[in-house]
């Protein structure tokens, strides 16, 4: 594992960044007067005095740019090293301020520069150079997180301006790594505090030995534990006047061990009094030795805690960072150990399509069908378009989500004095929150609406003939149903919106006879999820188990007195999460004022809810709606995304994942996965299928040769 980079930016010539080769092989000094420096990490600054020293008398125009931080590490390393590198210094370097652009002629070509900060450790930054021809960010070594990067100002005409960035080099230390996230550094360090917190109770005399990976980097963790311990941490002389001067570190510190109990030293070297707990922040042990992200805290084989904690960004940051800031290119600036050039390369070429692929991705699937059931002339379901009603008197709703409900309330009021049979069938349910939502037709609905009652066989005369219908729960959301059509000619199933694992399937009684699957002609399915990476989700059951569990974990760090913030992805549909919430901690879901009119009358999810945000700490509202609150901005809340569409695109995906320190995505989807859907086709084994959803960037024949495929038949169109 390390830097592999050697120093070239082809876009900006007669420059090198973090090489200072000078040897036989690759002499940076004859091809380049202009250098970078991103950080004071030895990886990153090998061959820099000697190459300096040897050459500047010779070339009156070398120059070193970094930042002031690092030009000051810089001398204190020449110091401790015994290097007269004085003088050279003072010519050669030129310290930059975070943020400031400066301009650069570079053997006659004009060039903008800024450093940025890169989170990685003291004075270490990001460059973006501006010229004629192109904008390109070299990261070096770098940590943001997702919600940090609208905050990263030079970079902001980027994102907000949709300024293109060409290339950026990119820190890809943990692009193979087998785990995608670790927890922030603050959340690390907070691991750490609250071990030693509890260890010190047992051992008020105890002495704590953290081992760190290397020189610089442990800043934040410096300051977090001497403040919250009220002590300097002991580090080794050597390291006390390499931060001499840093004036946010420095204080901090003591090269003298019996001043305090915290010892902070590197792996190879031990501490002068004997240690009784010993703890390893690590990202590596935990990257290519762990297949699970379970635990961030785990004792190894010799009893030392090991924490997770990661200065470079991790796999998932970095398709953030690429997603957010679109550029056209990406190159990789590390390979790491047991990943071939070849592989990582591979993922180079995913990074650079992600951008483009996940806006596609993640553009919600639409209900795309007409409404009319080709075996049952005159009937329409979830479709209320114009010409729905002309060739249309009897409509069904499957559920009231809005992509089905489009043009329901003008539609009838245009065309029910001119017909009078108009009628609308749906669960009752389904009834009651339609109501809710359009209060002021009431007297409409009451008089068009006929409420079927699920698992009943029901005769109704459509054109004269006569159809059997039975409504199914679909397991999509409240008052959601399937429909089960019966002629003469033909059986057909339309689910509407749904979501049936395989072991489900045998328990569907309307869709059995004398304990058999029925003859199904066709099927018109819904194939939200047909075409995603991601082949399957969490069971319902399992997802709601591992909601609970963060939010239980949560309350255990916050001793009880958290605030939970869940986004839910529509008005309705959560409402077995919710009954599971008040449940289990034995309280209301607050939601904003929509959502909990929608719910009136609907039980029973309306005694589980609230919309007085004082009366519980699980909030479930929309931000800007109507009876939010400030719990749900709240800077101390746990923020829960419950998402299908985030891990549809992707492969290989954990299903809890920890944005920072307070959010975390979790995988809930309510549709079928490609692996549910391709086990209700070979359960029921339907003569065809007909596709009800067209996820984007896909036309409908596709996707029903996909279905082809999938029943072995010839399908239907």
């Amino acid at each position: 594992m390390g830097f592999d980079f050697d120093g070239c930016i082809r876009e900006v010539p007669g420059i090198s960044i973090d090489c200072f080769a000078n040897n036989d092989e690759l002499n940076k000094f004859k091809d380049c007067s202009t250098f970078f420096l991103s950080h004071c990490h030895s990886d990153h600054m090998t061959g820099l005095f000697d190459g300096f020293l040897s050459n500047f008398q010779s070339n009156d125009k070398l120059k070193l740019f970094c930042t002031v931080e690092s030009e000051i590490i810089l001398r204190n390393m020449a110091s401790i090293d015994g290097i007269d590198a004085t003088a050279v210094l003072d010519r050669t370097v030129t310290k930059m301020a975070f943020d400031r652009e400066y301009d650069l002629d570079i053997d006659g070509f004009q060039v903008k520069v800024t450093a940025i900060r890169a989170k990685h450790c003291a004075g270490s930054c990001m460059f973006l150079f501006k010229t004629e021809y192109s904008n390109v960010l070299y990261t070096g070594d770098f940590r943001y997180y997702p919600k940090q990067l609208k905050c990263i100002s030079a970079l902001r005409d980027f994102h907000i301006n949709k300024i293109p960035l060409d290339t950026i080099y990119l820190d890809t230390t943990f692009l193979l790594g087998t785990l995608k996230s670790y927890p922030t550094k603050k959340r690390a360090f907070r691991f750490i505090k609250n071990e030693i917190r509890q260890f010190r109770l047992k051992n008020p005399n105890g002495i704590v030995h953290i081992k760190r990976p290397a020189n610089l980097g442990s800043e934040l963790m410096i300051k977090m534990l001497a403040r919250a311990f009220e002590t300097k941490i002991h580090v080794e002389d050597k390291l006390c006047e390499l931060y001499k001067d840093i004036a946010n570190v420095r204080p901090f510190l003591t090269s003298d061990p019996s001043e305090t109990f915290i010892h902070l030293l590197p792996m190879d070297e031990n501490c002068k009094r004997s240690h009784e707990c010993e703890i390893r922040p690590t990202a590596l042990w935990f990257a290519y030795y762990q297949k699970t992200t379970k635990q961030w805290k785990r004792i190894d084989e010799k009893g030392r805690l090991r924490i997770a904690h990661s200065m470079h960004a991790t796999a998932n940051e970095l398709r953030a960072f690429i997603e957010f800031f679109k550029p056209r290119r990406a190159v990789a600036l590390a390979y790491p150990d047991g990943g071939s050039i070849e592989e990582v390369q591979e993922k180079e070429e995913d990074l650079q399509q992600f951008a483009c692929y996940i806006i596609a991705a993640l553009k919600l699937a639409k209900m795309s069908f007409s409404g009319f059931i080709k075996e049952i002339p005159g009937l329409s379901v979830d479709s209320f378009q114009k010409e729905n009603f002309k060739k249309s008197s009897t409509f069904f709703l499957t559920h009231c989500h809005t992509d089905h409900t489009t043009g329901l309330i003008n539609g009838f009021l245009n065309h029910i004095y001119a017909n009078s049979n108009l009628i609308l069938y749906c669960s009752s349910e389904s009834a009651t929150i339609l109501k809710n939502m359009y209060p002021a037709h009431t007297n409409l609905l009451d008089n068009i609406i006929c409420t079927l009652p699920f698992n009943k066989n029901w005769f109704i005369s459509i054109n004269g003939m006569s159809v059997g219908v039975t409504a199914i729960r679909a397991n999509h959301c409240a008052g959601s149903c399937m429909f089960l059509f019966r002629t003469n000619e033909s059986t057909v199933l339309y689910t509407g919106d749904f979501r049936f694992h395989r072991f489900e399937l045998e328990e569907i009684k309307a869709l059995h006879y004398n304990g058999r699957p029925i003859e199904l002609d066709n099927v018109y399915l819904d194939t939200t999820f047909l075409k995603q990476k991601t082949y399957k989700f969490p069971t319902r059951k399992r997802a709601i188990h591992l909601l609970l569990r963060e939010i239980d974990d949560f309350l255990d760090f916050t001793a009880g007195q958290g605030i939970v913030h869940i986004s839910r992805p529509a008005n309705i549909g959560s409402e077995i999460i919710i009954r599971s919430l008040a449940r289990e901690f034995n309280c209301l879901v607050h939601v904003d004022d929509e959502c909990y009119n929608l719910y009136r009358g609907v039980e029973p999810v309306f005694s589980c809810v609230t919309n007085n945000p004082n009366n519980t700490f699980i909030h479930m509202c929309k931000p800007g709606k109507p009876g939010t609150n400030h719990f749900c901005n709240c800077p101390a809340a746990l923020k829960i995304r419950l998402s299908a569409q985030w891990y549809a695109i992707q492969e290989n995906t954990d299903w809890v994942q920890w944005e920072g320190d307070r959010a975390v995505n979790i995988a809930h989807s309510m549709h079928s996965s490609r692996e549910e859907l391709e086990a209700f086709l070979d359960y029921f084994k339907p003569g065809c299928a007909v596709a009800l959803v067209i996820p984007d960037g896909y036309s409908r024949e596709q996707i029903q040769k996909e279905l082809i495929c999938l029943m072995g038949t010839e399908g239907c169109f």
